[in-house]
């Protein structure tokens, strides 16, 4: 079964930027998420393993490892599986906020890109840190949790994402229903300076409080 854990965030006051609720999940084979719409940014990171991230309305899937990321804008349906033989984990966090939207495209993150990849190493070890920061550090007060969230945008925009190539899997409408069945054949689009073999454990302490994630 999925190991995971997760925090809301009990916004008081900020408008600009915030988190709305963060965690960290360790998937079991073939574990999916989706079809699901939701009404804010929700931006996964991948720590080890392997899954492919499927934006619906284009039955696209592409294949992703450590290192690199995906986005689910508001109001696009998406969907995500955790490979059958090497499953991924990742951290996770959901947020919004008046500029988040032109944060988001500063990072080179728009309609036609949702994945983020890394064009330095270095930055995965930042992401990934500021990540468990804020999942290790939830019951801060919320100045910290929003300056944490400030300083991920921050690394997205300060290090955007290389532009893969077109190499996607096309999925009809049928073979999307089914998408537990996809093939591991697939091409990888992660760059050959990531290591699949990479494994990283989290420094995060504290324990799962709930089982699933909860969009608003």
């Amino acid at each position: 079964m999925s190991e995971q854990e997760f925090y809301v965030f009990h916004n008081i006051s900020s408008v600009d930027l915030y988190p709305i609720q963060f965690g960290k999940e360790k998937c079991d084979p073939w574990h999916h998420y989706g079809p699901t719409l939701t009404h804010n940014y929700l931006f996964h990171y991948i720590l080890s393993g392997r899954g492919s991230f499927l934006e619906n309305e284009r039955h696209e899937a592409i294949q992703l490892g450590p290192g690199q990321g995906f986005l689910m804008p508001p109001n696009t349906v998406c969907s995500y599986t955790a490979d059958q033989d090497d499953p991924w984990t990742y951290c996770w966090i959901e947020f919004n906020g008046l500029k988040a939207a032109n944060f988001m495209r500063q990072a080179g993150l728009n309609a036609n890109n949702l994945i983020f990849t890394p064009h330095k190493p270095m930055i995965i070890s930042s992401i990934k840190d500021t990540l468990e920061t804020i999942i290790r550090n939830h019951s801060q007060h919320e100045s910290f949790l929003i300056a944490q969230l400030y300083l991920l945008v921050d690394h997205l925009i300060r290090f955007p994402s290389t532009v893969l190539s077109s190499v996607l899997t096309r999925f009809t409408p049928s073979i999307f229903e089914r998408l537990s069945t996809i093939s591991r054949t697939t091409i990888w689009t992660t760059p050959a300076w990531i290591n699949w073999q990479t494994s990283v454990t989290s420094t995060a302490t504290t324990s799962p409080v709930s089982s699933s994630k909860s969009f608003t």
